[in-house]
């Protein structure tokens, strides 16, 4: 039989499932398992059929049994008929109960409901499916909905709204699965109730461009095509969406309408014959045999006077107002309410020059899905990306193949971007020469005799060596070469197989970040790393510092976290930040595994742009070929990084919670979100102001000097003793990266009382000199020991005058010992602080410590001959609650020496 195409995902991607049945849709098909389904009393529903074989054990119990819920308990009122399910016990093995063929058209869309309850499932989930049949009953699709393991009671299971994507389409099944995953319950029960299909106007929309990808000022062509409507005057009510969700544009559109020649559906009935038998001839598969009286109805059983029905389009131009991602929604009003509704996504980006040496790039394992090559090669070179992986050992292609991917090796580097071929598919017919079975294992394919895997690869290597550098051996999950036993030796034999034409090739594999990096020395280029799961960016850092100079590139996977879990905000933010780290800590690649993903790609699966498309253009066009340079310290918690590509500077600006920030970064200075929209960045008194949260920003435009000038500034010590009231030394110092002479100001900021002189400095300085200027600082009696962030403000002058402030921390006191408070109220109104006293040295410290609350005494306890760890002392005060959210300030006097811990807590519950 011809195998199904099989899909867990509606073409709405409902998760939840509403209250209530769709109300304009027409009903076709309902089976209650009441005495109407079961005329000969033998508990099975009548012209339903089962899948018997190895699978699907016929010993297995299903039937018709009194609903389990309470209200059918013996309490119930005498009068009420109890409602009825089917019920299937697990004794090992799965169950698949068909309903009847039912007659459904391509002209439609159709839903599928039913009730679902479950008992003592560990491992075996049920779900419904809907299949498409064709004129000879043979399957053209399946469509299951979301399993379902435990339930506490009746769960509503939905289907829809689902149209086959075949025209051939004749009939449907409905099917009630219950079945194994990974391990297979042995106990367990499944009931099924109220069945449900109904259809509804079938709907398409399309858009002009085949990737929904738009420029600048284009505008797009948006045409609906619905049919199975009854109303020939029929409107569509068109809604563009921002990323927020707002309605951004709005339009009603008569559809151009032409009555539909082709039949409508009847109904089925209870009582209408016996229905279908599945075939049980041990294969797993049912091939759908009807009987004659599953025939479609007669003449005499269709409405007399079956009302006319229109197929027809409408046509919505709506301007996009700015560039970023949208979602264009069209509903079709019905008499009761919504007819039916769709969506398709669009994106609006400004036209870019393609990145130079970028190190971003997607994975395309599967190729070019449903785009064509020219499609693939036009989506790519508005991407952002400069590289592009490819299985390039693939012969379910027609013969001119070859050809084909020559012309899109040239078409990629004509847009900048590196093809690398993917080695992970060998022919199907080598495959089971090797193994027996389909494999894609890397180490496998490549540790058999060169004979018997390179000849069909010679023909590839050969006609793409002039066009393709870089290969890779197997996905980029693949880590089957991890422990693999001379491994420098093996990639070795494989490079100079792949040379034997003199063209260079730079060979190499996946890799494990969890997993030791080979010592011996490298004979491979490069190795792809990723983990599973994802690391996280703080994750991502971790393990690129620790594995640098290592004499290969680091290519690193970068897994989007996927739509069905995560809010578009959060995905949006965890990319950006990712691919930030990546460039941070050196990563010489950046690669997305799989780009055509609904869940967790940048492109959907049927090539139309994805909701991460933008930010992973925005992020990558800016970050391309750029090199770190440190970051700029910012007050309330903001994290920068700066980067700079040739006189250009760019810096990614997020904080992790929503604040606001004053800098000063130069008059041209722009700010783009992730969405590609550009702004410049507002000046009010010489100052410009961000409002940054978790989501990256990136401003670009930066002054080149203004910048390397800010970042060079720094203290000549970067701690203080715990000396109050007596003078200390320090310095501040700065490179001058402006091509003339600058001179002017700096004072220095400090907090509380703490007194410097000179306060302010004055300098002169010429292009490329360092200036340093010492200062005094003495601390008061109530410095707060601890990290402390200092200000310096800046007025200087160039090639014009520039005010701007700076931030700077010192450390005061030795780091080695230093205090931390923590409050809590107890159950008697009292508030807590815990004191806690670190000492990191080898010495015996002994400290009076003192607590000043507000407006009341001061409390004292001693810490005596305190050695290294971690001292605990807790301070009770009384009626707690009215000193919350106010400072409380505590001190630690060393006994016999001279260290002085002062530092502050806010009181919290």
């Amino acid at each position: 039989m011809v195998e199904p195409k099989f899909s867990y995902l509606n073409q709405e991607h409902h998760t939840v499932v509403p209250p209530g049945r769709p109300p304009e849709a027409v009903e076709l098909f309902n089976c209650d398992f009441g005495p109407a389904w079961d005329a000969n009393f033998d508990n099975w529903p009548d012209r339903w059929s089962r899948e018997q074989s190895v699978d699907f054990p016929h010993y297995l119990k299903i039937g018709i049994v009194d609903d389990p819920s309470p209200k059918n308990s013996a309490a119930a009122e005498p009068s009420q008929a109890p409602q009825r399910a089917l019920r299937v016990e697990l004794n090992g093995g799965a169950a698949a109960v068909h309903t009847p063929p039912i007659e459904v058209h391509a002209m439609y869309t159709y839903v599928v409901e039913a009730y679902v309850r479950t008992e003592g499932l560990k491992h075996d989930e049920a779900c419904l499916a809907l299949t498409f049949l064709d004129a000879n009953n043979k399957p053209l699709e399946t469509i299951r909905s979301e399993p379902i393991r435990r339930t506490t009671d009746w769960t509503k299971v939905r289907i829809g709204p689902v149209a086959s994507t075949s025209q051939q389409v004749e009939s449907a099944l409905v099917t009630l699965h219950l079945g194994p995953t990974d391990k297979v319950d042995l106990k367990g029960f499944a009931w099924f109730k109220d069945i449900w299909l109904g259809r509804l106007p079938r709907m398409t929309l399309t858009a002009d461009h085949r990737s929904h990808l738009y420029f600048d000022n284009e505008t797009p062509q948006i045409t609906c095509s619905a049919s199975g409507f009854a109303e020939q005057h029929t409107k569509v009510i068109f809604e563009l969406l921002d990323v927020r969700g707002d309605v951004a544009a709005r339009g009603d559109v008569g559809l151009v309408a032409k009555q539909d020649t082709r039949s409508s559906t009847t109904p089925w009935r209870a009582g209408a014959g016996r229905g279908a038998q599945a075939d049980t001839t041990g294969t797993g598969e049912a091939e759908i045999t009807p009987s004659k009286s599953a025939e479609p109805p007669s003449d005499d059983q269709r409405p007399h006077s079956a009302a006319p029905i229109f197929a027809g389009t409408a046509v919505w131009e709506p301007r996009l107002p700015k560039p970023g991602f949208y979602r264009v929604r069209v509903e079709m009003p019905g008499k009761t309410g919504v007819a039916n509704r769709r969506e398709i996504s669009l994106a609006l980006a400004r036209r870019l020059p393609a990145p130079v040496g970028g190190e971003f790039g997607w994975s395309l394992p599967t190729g070019e899905e449903t785009l064509t090559l020219t499609q693939l090669a036009e989506v790519m070179g508005h991407s952002g990306c400069n590289w592009c992986k490819f299985p390039l050992w693939d012969e379910s292609h027609p013969a001119d193949r070859e050809e084909q991917l020559v012309w899109f090796a040239e078409r990629l580097g004509l847009r900048r971007i590196e093809l690398v071929g993917l080695l992970s598919q060998p022919p199907e017919a080598l495959q089971k020469q090797l193994f027996g079975a389909e494999s894609q294992q890397a180490a496998g394919i490549f540790s058999m005799p060169t004979q018997m895997w390179y000849p069909s690869l010679e023909p590839i290597m050969t006609r793409l060596s002039l066009k393709v550098r870089w290969w890779q051996l197997g996905l980029d999950r693949d880590q089957s070469f991890v422990g693999y036993p001379e491994l420098g030796k093996k990639i070795e034999q494989l490079k100079k197989q792949f040379t034997r034409y003199g063209q260079r090739v730079n060979l190499g594999m996946g890799w494990s970040w969890l997993k030791e990096l080979p010592a011996e020395k490298p004979t491979w280029d490069f190795l792809t790393l990723s983990a599973d799961p994802p690391l996280t960016w703080e994750e991502q850092i971790t393990y690129l510092r620790a594995t640098k100079d290592r004499g290969y590139l680091r290519w690193v996977v970068l897994d989007p976290l996927p739509r069905d879990h995560y809010s578009l905000e959060t995905r949006t933010a965890d990319l950006a930040m990712r691919m930030i780290a990546a460039k941070m800590e050196g990563a010489d690649g950046v690669f997305v595994p799989q780009a055509f993903s609904d869940s967790a790609g940048i492109l959907n699966q049927d090539g139309t742009v994805g909701e991460l498309f933008i930010p992973w253009r925005t992020a990558a066009h800016v970050l391309a070929g750029a090199k770190p340079l440190g970051s700029l310290q910012l007050p309330s918690n903001c994290r920068t990084q700066v980067f700079q590509r040739g006189e250009e500077i760019v810096m990614a600006i997020w904080s992790d919670q929503p604040t606001s920030v004053s800098l000063f970064l130069g008059e041209d200075a722009r700010q783009i979100d992730l969405w590609g929209r550009e702004t410049r960045l507002p000046m009010d008194k010489g100052v410009q102001t961000l409002q940054v949260g978790p989501t990256p920003i990136f401003v670009t435009q930066i002054s080149a000097a203004l910048m390397r000038t800010q970042m060079s500034v720094q203290f000549e010590h970067t701690k203080l003793a715990s000396l109050f009231g007596q003078p200390q030394y320090n310095g501040v110092t700065f490179k001058s990266y402006f091509p003339q002479s600058i001179r002017g100001q700096v004072r220095i900021v400090t907090p509380g009382t703490w007194k410097v002189a000179p306060k302010d400095i004055d300098f002169k300085t010429a292009p490329g000199e360092t200036m340093y200027q010492q200062f005094e600082v003495a601390l008061p009696q109530d410095a707060t020991t601890g990290r402390q962030l200092l200000r310096l403000d800046f007025d200087l002058t160039a090639d014009s005058r520039y005010q701007f402030s700076i931030y700077r921390q010192l450390e005061v006191g030795l780091s080695d010992v230093y205090g931390e408070a923590f409050t809590r109220l107890n159950e008697n109104g009292e508030l807590e602080v815990e004191q806690r006293i670190t000492n990191e040295t080898d010495e015996v410290l002994s400290f009076k410590c003192y607590l000043y609350p507000p407006d009341r005494k001061r409390l004292m306890m001693h810490v005596e001959d305190h050695g290294r760890g971690v001292d605990v002392k807790t301070f009770r005060l009384y009626d707690g609650e009215k000193l919350l959210n106010q400072t409380l300030f505590l001190r630690a006097v060393e006994i016999n020496g001279p260290r002085i811990l002062n530092y502050t807590v806010v009181a919290q519950p």
